[in-house]
């Protein structure tokens, strides 16, 4: 069901608002549905791709980055290092830091996951141009930087 967007409402940025946030959902939604077929859970596959995108990133700074509370995050990468997706080694500038990385099983997980999105992403953004898909990016950047500013 497509909903008309009306731009001449009283409150726009309102509307810009819930709209980021209710396509951002659904969209993460979405992945994480399909995610189940690949035996992963919304955060399983959050985890596989941020620690994909930020190799040996600190666990501390992986919880701040997903914006996840440190023992939900914990729990999650206990179960992923049994199920041999990922490994901890030593943070070589502080020794008391634990290191993130994927194994060779965990970089299996990351690709079925890119080809995952792979096949659902044209079905989301069909009908939108280059041009536009441009202008979301950087309207999405400078909203994206304003959050971090707040």
């Amino acid at each position: 069901m497509t909903s008309a967007v009306n731009v001449e409402h009283p409150d726009i940025d309102l509307q810009v608002e819930f709209l980021c946030i209710d396509t951002s959902n659904l969209w993460r939604n979405r992945l994480g549905n399909i995610a189940k077929d690949y035996n992963l859970s919304r955060l399983e596959l959050r985890i596989i791709v941020f620690i994909g995108r930020y190799p040996s990133i600190r666990q501390a700074d992986l919880a701040s980055i997903m914006e996840v509370e440190p023992q939900s995050l914990t729990r999650a990468l206990e179960s992923m290092e049994k199920k041999q997706w990922i490994f901890k080694g030593n943070d070589e500038k502080d020794k008391r830091a634990k290191c993130l990385n994927l194994t060779p099983d965990g970089q299996k997980k990351l690709q079925e996951n890119l080809a995952m999105s792979e096949k659902i992403r044209p079905k989301i953004l069909q009908n939108i141009s280059l041009e536009e898909k441009n202008n979301m990016v950087k309207i999405l950047s400078s909203i994206k930087e304003n959050l971090k500013e707040i």
